[in-house]
């Protein structure tokens, strides 16, 4: 989430961009199309006044932030973090509604490594003209969603038996004949008048799971709870060439991807299990940049992204 405020400016007027390609989406000015590992980050920069020429598309505040790039020797980082349900207890209304605890589940695990690209005796023997970086990271998450409390049509009633159909004070709802408006015999709906697609529509919803009047106070009779499940991995390789004291080049690749499954995954039709579905999303970003040191005091950087 990359909405806030600076310097009294809306939060759609801030710019950010990843190795100085923007990476705000246009469309909803506030969210990112590009994401990385926190661990392949070198820097991050925050200007928000007084820029310099090159800044500008937006009126807010410039948030910069650059991959990390050359090293001499080789580095490399592994890591891997864990986190499940099984170490929390169940919360209060869970245990009030008779319901399990729910899956909570977040794993990331990832590494990267980079150092200089060297043929001993050959090329880069002094190991300080070409480069390389490379991470990738792997994200597992398994969200609980709130309780869903609903009504869902009971086994009577998916027949035409409303007997014991109350309202929230226990008064019965009263089923009249819309041919005369009056009512049926019993509050019973007869078979023959029950229309068969109707009814096949009714057997498709889940049946009703909850049945404590004193919690529910007659306002529902089926709970449902998920976990969304959402995976999500990136991929980071970025070249570093020191043509010769005066030219610098690199170029930079990265790929995400995450995919959100579940009944209140976004987009979705219906969030109490009914008909659950998948959202996907993927961006894959290039950068290519060089930088030429005319004099003490004269540099020209070109950048292309993608």
């Amino acid at each position: 989430n990359m909405s806030f405020n600076v310097q009294g400016g809306r939060a759609t007027t801030n710019n950010f961009t990843l190795d100085g390609l923007p990476i705000v989406d246009l469309g909803a000015a506030t969210g990112s199309v590009d994401f990385l590992s926190m661990d392949a980050v070198r820097e991050v920069k925050i200007l928000v006044s007084n820029f310099q020429a090159e800044f500008g598309r937006k009126p807010g505040a410039s948030i910069q932030a650059v991959t990390k790039s050359r090293t001499k020797d080789l580095h490399g980082v592994a890591y891997w973090y864990k986190r499940h349900e099984g170490f929390n207890a169940n919360n209060f209304f869970n245990n009030r509604g008779g319901l399990p605890i729910a899956k909570y589940r977040y794993t990331t695990a990832g590494f990267n490594v980079g150092g200089p690209i060297f043929i001993p005796g050959k090329f880069n023997a002094d190991r300080n003209k070409l480069f390389f970086f490379f991470a990738t990271e792997q994200l597992r998450e398994q969200r609980p969603q709130p309780i869903r409390e609903l009504t869902m049509p009971t086994t009577a009633e998916r027949s035409g038996d409303f007997s014991e159909s109350v309202d929230l004070n226990g008064a019965l709802i009263v089923v009249r004949d819309p041919a005369n408006s009056q009512p049926l015999p019993g509050n019973r709906i007869p078979s023959s008048r029950i229309n068969r697609l109707g009814k096949g529509y009714l057997n498709l919803l889940p049946a009703p799971n909850f049945f404590d009047t004193r919690i529910s106070a007659r306002r529902y009779n089926y709970q449902y709870q998920e976990s969304l499940d959402a995976p999500k991995h990136n991929e980071l390789v970025r070249i570093d060439y020191a043509v010769n004291p005066k030219l610098l080049v690199y170029g930079r690749f990265n790929h995400w991807w995450e995919e959100t499954r579940g009944a209140a995954a976004p987009a979705g039709s219906t969030n109490w299990g009914w008909l659950p579905s998948s959202y996907q999303n993927r961006a894959r970003t290039l950068v290519l940049n060089s930088t030429v040191l005319l004099n003490p005091t004269t540099v020209i950087e070109a950048s292309f992204g993608y």
